[in-house]
């Protein structure tokens, strides 16, 4: 792996904030104590549990002298500079058992009130400045035969941040051993899903390291793989999140997951995630079937209208559901019974067959007036605008100026992921004005906001 770079801390921070292990307290002047614990022995021959006791004591030195917070990545340079001894110590300090030369257990070293959160703030900045991979071998040579909780949620932690694929054997190594009720808490999920969501946003080999895991993984560590690739802002990972999903027995949490993932990457049709939701949509548990019908009524999937007709009835909570999820897709409430609503579904499919595909052939027409007066035709017909968004996203080129600012606006208030792919190619070949408004329907729809620029859009499309 590339070294690593100290611009890469303030990304990582973000993606993962609040991870670092500790928290600034408020409201006391008292000094804080650190108190010392004599540690095992290294288990790997090749690396030190710490460094020289000169170098340890070097490090101690420079971590528990105050600075003001524009010097600390000068300070992280510098403990860098000390070299890959230093690793094992600063280790210590960040996963929370900072050591001191000859400490006996009870002894106490004096750190300044809210010193210890900038200690640990410096110390991981520091370890960034190492390869992750060497960063890895020492977590792996210097985690005790025992487990101890608090300590392996911190070294889970930092295998996140790291963002290595090579992480991810020991990240399920220490998970595997700690108590599934840990994992199963909606604080500890949240972090340990934001760790391997930035892995495999870190690197594009992650998702095949992280496949070769899956059939080892118990249920708990499935769990969290399925909320971090339904996170992940890679349309790769639809493939992984669909062969879990479907290889098991359907739960209302794996349908969210894989309901948010299509919504993101709706133009994603290898592997198509809506025939299994469509499965999942006719059967035998209601809650579930409610869950599926109403993603795919949010994808526009024209294939559902009938089972959703079919469903409607007042007196039930699925029947109000499905009248809700018909309500969206035909652009306002229409009817209350499932015969008026079958009326209505006749005559879209009618327009549909009789003009709306030559419509949408006419958005590229850069004739004054023509694809203006078509997309004016077409938006009276909501349930197809999934087409509509699609088609127009790859005519803007074809456009006149105007014409295709107005498609623009009308890209982003109907909001559908099936025109990012269009839009992406507006990026390459569109000019001034048609760019800028390409981009910004982009980072609307998507919410990613990523330059202007087609190559940075292409790798988010088709990574």
């Amino acid at each position: 792996m590339c070294h690593r770079t100290f611009c890469s801390v303030a990304l990582r921070s973000a993606v993962l904030a609040g991870l670092l292990l500790g928290s600034a307290q408020q409201g006391s002047a008292e000094p804080a104590v650190v108190r010392f614990e004599p540690a095992p022995a290294a288990t790997h021959p090749a690396i030190r549990r710490v460094g020289p006791a000169d170098l340890e004591a070097k490090i101690k030195k420079i971590l528990l002298k105050q600075r003001s917070p524009q010097q600390e990545a000068e300070v992280a340079e510098t403990l860098v500079e000390l070299g890959p001894d230093a690793i094992p110590v600063l280790l210590e300090w960040v996963i929370g058992e900072p050591l001191s030369k000859g400490a006996k257990e009870g002894d106490t070293i004096p750190v300044a009130f809210g010193q210890m959160d900038q200690v640990r703030r410096i110390a991981r900045a520091a370890i960034d400045g190492f390869p992750g991979a060497d960063v890895l071998k020492v977590i792996e040579a210097n985690r005790p035969s025992e487990p101890d909780q608090e300590k392996d949620l911190s070294r889970l932690r930092l295998i996140g941040e790291l963002g290595s694929a090579q992480g991810f054997a020991l990240f399920f190594e220490i998970s595997s051993k700690l108590d599934s009720r840990i994992l199963d808490s909606q604080h500890h999920r949240m972090w340990a899903e934001a760790a391997i969501t930035n892995i495999l946003a870190s690197e594009p080999e992650a998702l095949s390291a992280l496949n070769e895991h899956l059939d080892d993984l118990s249920e708990v560590d499935l769990s969290i793989v399925v909320g971090a690739l339904s996170q992940v802002p890679r349309a790769d990972a639809m493939a992984t999140l669909l062969k879990i999903v479907s290889n098991d027995a359907p739960s209302n949490s794996r349908v969210k997951a894989l309901g948010r993932k299509a919504l993101e990457f709706a133009w994603v049709s290898n592997p198509d995630p809506r025939p299994y939701l469509r499965l999942i949509a006719a059967s035998n548990d209601s809650s579930l079937r409610r869950l599926a019908s109403y993603y795919l009524a949010q994808l526009m999937d024209l294939q559902s209208v009938e089972t959703l007709i079919d469903q409607i009835d007042p007196e039930t909570v699925e029947g109000r559901s499905a009248a809700r999820s018909l309500t969206f897709m035909a652009g306002g409430w229409l009817y209350d019974s499932a015969p008026e609503w079958t009326a209505w579904w006749n005559r879209e499919q009618q327009f549909w067959r009789d003009r709306g595909k030559d419509l949408l052939k006419n958005l590229s027409d850069n004739q004054p007036g023509v694809a203006l007066k078509a997309l004016k035709e077409l938006n009276q017909h909501p349930v197809y605008r999934a087409e509509l968004a699609e088609a127009l996203a790859y005519s803007l080129v074809d456009l006149p100026p105007e014409a295709a600012l107005t498609a623009c606006k009308t890209l982003e208030q109907i909001g559908s992921a099936r025109a990012v792919p269009g839009l992406t190619g507006t990026l390459l070949s569109g000019a001034g004005d048609l760019r800028e408004g390409a981009w910004n329907c982009l980072r609307t729809i998507t919410g990613q906001d990523l330059p202007a620029d087609a190559w940075s859009w292409n790798s988010y499309v088709s990574p």
